[in-house]
This record gives structure tokens, C-alpha cells and sequence, in this order.
């Protein structure tokens, strides 16, 4: 049993004040950290005045069986 924990990210748009979400399982925060950072660059592409943010992080113990 590997443990590792589920991170998750909230994003939000200034300009439409939508919200998003985004789960990781990783091993560490690092780990995780890059997969979100790709996740917000592909939310800004969306539209030319795009300004997403992560506006809440929330991580819990993950088990994964393998």
C-alpha cells in the first residue's frame, strides 16, 4: 500500500467569478503543484481576458492499492 494524498485545488476567475476545481493524487505538494499550474494555464487560454487564480488548496490522506 503506497501512501500518498489528494490535493485539491480551487481556481477562480476574476473576471467571471466562476469557480473550478481540480483533484491530484500525489505523494507531496510539489508533486501535485505542477499538474495544477498546467491546469491554470490552460484555463486562461480559454479566453483573452482569463485571469484564473487558485483560491483555496485542501489536501487528505490517499490509499492506493496496487
Amino acid at each position: 500500500m503506497q501512501r500518498q494524498r489528494l490535493y485539491y485545488f480551487t481556481f477562480s476567475d476574476k473576471l467571471t467569478k466562476r469557480i473550478e476545481t481540480l483533484q491530484v493524487i500525489a505523494s507531496t505538494f510539489s508533486e501535485a503543484l505542477p499538474r495544477a499550474f498546467v491546469h491554470r494555464h490552460n484555463l486562461n487560454k480559454q479566453h483573452p481576458k482569463s485571469n484564473w487564480d487558485v483560491v483555496g488548496l485542501a489536501d487528505k490522506d490517499f490509499y492506493n492499492e496496487r
